[in-house]
């Protein structure tokens, strides 16, 4: 999986929206491959814009709620980008704590398609292609170039931007 290119993918799909304030909860620990990645791609497109850092490390994320309350208040990021685990837990803070503001939503590697809602401008998430349909694709441009085939990348995709469909755009 190309993760480093989700997480920079979905920054920037933010911040191409008129978001300046990102927020990455993330735990940016040399342990979790992952969350290096995340890092990197988030990183790179605010450095690309000249944006600033806003990092809620996940180690401190709901284990001390004064904390992150400051940090909300104090940074009032205006998109966050997370882990498909953490949204619901975000979610429920929200809505225990009353917090006012209603920043945008971005989320890495979810593990389905979420059906009952539609990608918006304040709730979208990366997808890659399946493994096989990927697999079969470079296959045959590999046959048709007569190259060899030696390893598979799985893409971001983002439903709604990259296949410019209009529900997306509201």
């Amino acid at each position: 999986l190309n993760i480093e290119g989700g997480a920079y993918r979905l920054a920037k799909v933010f911040i191409e929206d008129g978001k300046k304030r990102l927020a990455l909860f993330s735990t940016v620990s040399e342990e979790y491959y992952s969350s290096i990645c995340y890092y990197a791609g988030y990183k790179r497109a605010l450095k690309e814009y000249g944006l600033p850092e806003l990092i809620l490390s996940m180690d401190d994320f709901m284990k001390n709620d004064p904390e992150f309350l400051a940090f909300m208040k104090s940074e009032n990021p205006e998109a966050i980008l997370m882990e498909y685990s953490w949204y619901y837990n975000f979610a429920a803070w929200s809505l225990d704590n009353a917090y006012p503001h209603h920043p945008a939503v971005g989320m890495f590697n979810t593990p389905c398609d979420f059906r009952i809602y539609r990608q918006s401008r304040n709730f979208c998430w990366i997808r890659y292609k399946s493994l096989s349909q990927c697999a079969v694709e470079l296959l045959l441009e590999h046959l048709a170039n007569g190259s060899r085939l030696n390893s598979i990348m799985l893409n971001p995709y983002i439903t709604g931007v990259d296949d410019h469909e209009s529900y997306f755009l509201y």
